[in-house]
């Protein structure tokens, strides 16, 4: 079962191991970062990021690869994007989200709304008659087009990579129409395309569609036209969400994910009405953005501890060159569906209205209100939990970003170091 799942995932051609492995050798070892999908609750990323620039004073970034999916793919080419030092990078992030306001994602004004209702009503009642011009969206995000584009210049993804700032930058979405998951990357020549199962990888200079693709919550949000069909959000196929970071030549990854890890024997009370659509939702978007990463960090934590049981001999005659890849997870200590549950009277009327017609309260259905929640007070408390969390993984932090050889002579500041809504 182990080998089916490492020839699955195999990393790299044998001669792009073995360019990795004298970069390695060089002192030039890729980390890369991996970051997860949720929507509104990807602002927890931006103060995890905050907080490691501030705990390592890092020139420029210190991440070679980036994979992002979702929410996560619009923080990761933010990433990739990047002008200036790490601490500019991750200082505007911040401000981005804490200043992030619901109108400017999707459109919240009556007229709009009624119109998209009047569009499912039609569908629904004419049994899908009008077929060319039939709606596949609750929410017109026109307005989030514009907000990636006003924050992120695409042309210095190109200049990073030629730099060698950057190694390699994917994100990925799911293709509609043949229900597969394909990643879009672009990065050093090295890289070659991959495929796997319902998993494509295809070279691309990205762009802004690319990311708007990824970020296409179902149903929610309307799929995203590209030249071959339609495309929405890359958790739906995604199954091994950290194989593109591997397969661009990672060698040690740091994931931030935006799920905390329920205790799993969990009290739950019986109910006193039938679940609601809402609560539904809510639960299918939890398996859609966090299980395959959770089982993902496991398969490859599993595999590094097999591995570490090889000695140096016995590794040179693996015939799949395998590599130890040490991994870091930051996770949520707090549930951030809960961290939403007093948000929904500050949600605009309109929206509130929709979501009510879903059956959602702030009782029974906080994790799909999270995902929509995109104001600036949920996005501060995430922020300033993800700051707060990292502070809490500090020693394994800095020995994750420490080289062997800096171990005594990395100077780091980290006393006085609080979350403030002005980083």
């Amino acid at each position: 079962m182990l080998k089916a799942y490492i020839c699955q995932t195999q990393w790299a051609t044998i001669s792009y191991w073995i360019s990795t492995k004298i970069a390695t050798h060089q002192g030039m070892e890729r980390t890369a970062l991996v970051l997860t999908g949720g929507g509104a609750r990807a602002a927890y990323q931006a103060g995890v990021m905050r907080a490691i620039s501030q705990l390592l004073h890092f020139e420029g970034s210190p991440f070679k690869i980036i994979s992002g999916v979702s929410a996560g793919a619009f923080n990761g080419i933010w990433m990739a994007a990047q002008k200036g030092t790490f601490d500019d990078v991750t200082r505007s992030m911040w401000d981005a989200w804490g200043t992030l306001e619901m109108h400017q994602i999707f459109r919240t004004n009556p007229t709009t709304l009624l119109n998209i209702a009047a569009h499912w009503l039609r569908d629904l009642s004419l049994g899908g008659k009008f077929k060319h011009n039939n709606i596949n969206y609750l929410l017109d995000t026109s307005p989030l087009r514009k907000f990636v584009e006003s924050h992120i210049d695409f042309r210095m993804i190109q200049n990073n990579i030629a730099s060698g700032q950057l190694h390699g930058i994917s994100v990925t979405t799911t293709h509609y129409d043949s229900s597969s998951s394909v990643i879009f990357y672009d990065g050093h020549p090295s890289i070659t395309p991959w495929s796997r199962g319902w998993r494509e990888a295809r070279r691309a200079t990205l762009e802004l569609d690319h990311v708007l693709a990824s970020m296409a919550i179902p149903i929610f949000f309307p799929p995203v036209v590209l030249k071959d069909g339609s495309y929405g959000d890359g958790g739906i196929k995604l199954s091994s969400p950290l194989a593109p970071a591997i397969h661009m030549g990672a060698d040690r990854i740091l994931v931030i994910g935006v799920h905390h890890q329920h205790c799993s024997k969990q009290q739950y009370s019986s109910p006193s009405h039938p679940i609601s659509i809402g609560a539904i939702t809510g639960a299918l978007m939890n398996s859609l953005f966090f299980h395959s990463i959770d089982d993902d960090i496991e398969r490859l934590t599993r595999i590094n501890r097999t591995l570490s049981l090889f000695n140096s001999d016995q590794m040179a005659r693996e015939p799949d060159q395998l590599r130890n890849i040490p991994i870091l997870a930051i996770r949520p200590s707090q549930d951030l569906g809960r961290m939403a549950t007093e948000l929904l009277d500050r949600f605009p009327s309109t929206i509130r209205y929709l979501l009510r017609g879903l059956g959602t309260s702030a009782v029974e259905s906080w994790d799909l209100m999270s995902y929509l929640a995109f104001e600036k007070e949920y996005a501060l408390s995430l922020l300033n939990l993800g700051f707060k969390d990292a502070l809490a993984q500090q020693e394994q932090i800095l020995k994750f970003f420490e080289e062997p050889d800096e171990v005594a002579a990395r100077k780091v500041r980290t006393l006085g170091l609080q979350p403030n809504p002005r980083l």
